[in-house]
């Protein structure tokens, strides 16, 4: 099966969401277009979403391959998928309402700086047993000393993941200094897509868009 370039980066990045049952709409599709390189190339796309829609529409090998329904495109088969991720975003909708209520005080703990979601939430695609996942950054120099009173303020009310038998645990996955934003050092050395996938597609929730922004440049390396 010959395919060409644009049809090649349509499956792989098909494919790559399969991977997390995630289907995806022709937006999503160009958004996230995965190339040879293996890396989600977000910021510098390849190909136009013309071409992306417009091979999605006539080619007649991807037609073969793929299937399309609500809106959503998916490997031929995983029609049940788009059920699932309509689930999934009432269940991630619910999360973020959680989140945005409790970050409103831990924006408030000593040396954090800014807040924002990651993982699966950040692209909606939580499931109910999901923890919803922070990336926080701190004032420089006071990494540890701001995890200490944010993971204190959760254990103090019982909002880590286990407690309670909490499903929408708070659970700070990453910490960052503002003068120390480089997540390169935590991805795979030869070639992380989803790691970079995720680390452009954080959802700020709290703190000065200029922290946004030198999170954003200092990861130059996701594409």
């Amino acid at each position: 099966m010959n395919l060409s370039t644009l049809e090649q980066t349509i499956l792989r990045t098909i494919v790559y969401f399969d991977l997390f049952s995630y289907p995806l709409t022709e937006l999503e599709i160009w958004k996230w277009q995965h190339h040879e390189s293996e890396k989600l190339k977000v910021k510098s796309e390849k190909f136009s979403l013309v071409d992306i829609v417009d091979a999605l529409r006539k080619s007649e090998t991807l037609k073969g391959l793929i299937d399309f329904r609500g809106g959503f495109y998916f490997l031929k088969g995983r029609e049940g998928l788009v059920e699932e991720r309509k689930k999934r975003y009432v269940i991630s909708d619910h999360k973020f309402k959680r989140a945005k209520f409790w970050i409103g005080f831990l924006q408030y703990a000593p040396f954090v700086r800014a807040i924002a979601i990651c993982n699966n939430l950040s692209y909606h695609n939580a499931k109910n047993s999901s923890d919803i996942d922070l990336l926080v950054i701190t004032e420089p120099r006071h990494v540890w000393t701001g995890r200490f009173f944010l993971t204190g303020f959760l254990k103090l009310f019982r909002l880590r993941p286990g407690d309670r038998k909490n499903y929408d645990g708070l659970c700070p996955s990453f910490f960052a200094a503002g003068n120390a934003l480089d997540m390169e050092p935590l991805a795979l050395k030869d070639g992380d897509p989803h790691f970079s996938f995720l680390t452009n597609d954080i959802v700020p929730m709290s703190g000065k868009k200029e922290y946004f922004d030198n999170f954003f440049a200092s990861n130059h390396w996701v594409g």
